[in-house]
């Protein structure tokens, strides 16, 4: 495949596994190399349509078929709703939709799945509601990560006994 891809901004930018300096050039070869299995394109203006829309998504990037010449990009067509939407060039894009993102958890949803209750709202506050607090809690990790907060704090020797009492007891 000929052609290359300029960056036309200010900035350098670091992207298709290398830096690209402002007027850099990377071949359309290059950019398959280090991108082209996520695609899941054959090389060719399926591929470099599919690199301007999915990886290179800021309007600084030049696209030319040789020095001074444009690469020229498909139209995209119109639904009946109004909405643009992309041709679909082959089945292997479908298929490579979603290939090599990485799924992460979003901490918020496991960090309270057994206990509403943490060891630092057992210990923040006063022993009268603490003991209402350690009495409901029955996670056992959450009373001794309470336990061993209690050593570090002063004036809690009230909440360490209840502590250790529960512990026993769950």
């Amino acid at each position: 495949m000929k052609g290359y891809l300029q960056n036309e901004g200010e900035r350098p930018r670091f992207i298709l596994q290398r830096q690209i300096n402002p007027g850099g050039k990377v071949l359309f070869e290059d950019a398959y190399k280090s991108v082209g299995k996520r695609s899941g394109l054959d090389e060719g203006p399926a591929f470099v349509e599919w690199l301007r829309d999915t990886v290179l998504t800021r309007g600084e990037w030049g696209y030319y078929k040789r020095e001074g010449t444009i690469f020229k990009f498909k139209e995209k067509a119109v639904s009946k709703s109004g909405e643009g939407t992309a041709k679909t060039s082959s089945k292997k894009s479908e298929d490579a939709r979603g290939a090599g993102r990485v799924m992460r958890r979003d901490t918020s949803e496991t960090r309270t799945a057994r206990a509403e209750i943490t060891p630092a709202d057992l210990i923040n506050v006063e022993y009268a509601e603490a003991k209402k607090l350690i009495d409901k809690t029955r996670d056992k990790s959450v009373l001794r990560k309470a336990l061993a907060m209690t050593h570090h704090f002063s004036k809690k020797e009230a909440h360490q006994r209840h502590l250790m009492q529960r512990i026993s007891q769950v």
